[in-house]
């Protein structure tokens, strides 16, 4: 029997035991949106070479907390290389009310959209409840004068 095979059966026989205890141990280890209360956050413009490329996507991040809601680690879950550098540090920046977990995830959506009027409107962030960021940036601006 293959190890993955093994722990396979272990979970189920597990299960069969003890259900509620499989089902608590998959949930408490889950940050409820309900815990993820950003008390500050840093604004974050689009990373110049991921527009340059046109990349696109979601970045999600798991921060670690100190007891006064500081982040004290940031690590990407999943995204895009280009994004997740600059997301990474970006995270690192914020500041949640504490929680039970120490911990908070984030969620950046990078969306380039259409034009903008002036280049200061090029890329901005908005901060959508509880923790999703909304990165966009203009894929050509146009010169108004």
């Amino acid at each position: 029997m293959k190890i993955t095979e093994l722990g396979v059966l272990t979970l189920f026989i597990l299960a069969l035991v003890n259900p509620i205890s499989v089902v608590r141990a998959q949930v408490d280890g889950t940050i409820f949106d309900k815990d993820i209360n950003v008390a500050s956050f840093e604004n974050m413009r689009y990373p110049a070479i991921a527009r340059a490329a046109n990349v696109k996507g979601v970045v999600v991040v798991r921060v670690s907390l100190d007891r006064g809601g500081k982040v004290t680690d940031a690590q990407a879950l999943s995204g895009a290389p280009y994004l997740v550098i600059d997301t990474v540090q970006n995270a690192k920046k914020w500041r949640f009310q504490p929680n039970a977990q120490n911990a908070a995830v984030l969620v950046y959506d990078f969306q380039i959209i259409g034009f903008c009027a002036h280049e200061q409107d090029s890329s901005q962030l908005i901060l959508q409840p509880s923790n999703l960021a909304l990165i966009t940036a203009c894929s050509f601006t146009v010169q108004t004068n």
